[in-house]
């Protein structure tokens, strides 16, 4: 259903429909958020965040974009900025000022994957891609092998610093995880 929006042949109404849906959406989070948090509506925005990337992939870049450092900075700001805004899930869930700034976020960072001369090189990587392609399956089983590596883990204390212990756990759990 929500594909319907490319029957839009006007790309500028397309767009604006898109940005307004995203905005509605966002504003409409906290109250989705609490009715049910089982549905795609919960992450709607995101979806259709998604959807205006690929508008303007394929219409105005014509699946070919031009690259250039100015995206990668762009692409590291919004990177920063996720980081930030995402640090505190209450302004991802309930606050819709803070959803928009991150579907804004998501967006500028997906168009510097694309655009950013660095960036572009660096996530084309064999090594970036094949776990681009896993993550639907990491995500299915991290937590179970993090669980299972963790158990042991959890007793094993190098120092009494809780950061240092987390890296080295992470440093057991990562390796484990992607080759298994």
């Amino acid at each position: 259903l929500i594909a319907y929006v490319f029957a839009i042949k006007d790309r500028l109404a397309r767009r604006i429909l898109l940005v307004i849906l995203i905005a509605g959406a966002s504003a409409l989070q906290p109250i989705i958020r609490v009715i049910d948090a089982t549905t795609v509506l919960v992450f709607i925005q995101f979806f259709l965040t998604g959807f205006l990337l690929a508008d303007i992939y394929v219409t105005d870049w014509h699946r070919a974009p031009s690259t250039g450092y100015a995206m990668d900075a762009a692409g590291f700001a919004a990177l920063i900025g996720l980081f930030w805004v995402t640090g505190n899930h209450d302004h991802v869930f309930y606050h819709p000022v803070w959803v928009v700034f991150t579907c804004l976020g998501l967006l500028v960072g997906c168009c510097a994957a694309f655009r950013g001369r660095l960036t572009s090189r660096f996530l084309s990587q064999p090594w970036i891609v094949v776990i681009g392609g896993m993550c639907y399956t990491i995500y299915l089983y991290h937590a179970q092998i993090f669980s299972a590596i963790g158990r042991a883990a959890i007793h094993v204390h190098v120092t009494r610093a809780l950061w240092i212990n987390y890296w080295i756990a992470a440093c057991l759990m990562v390796p484990a995880m992607l080759a298994i």
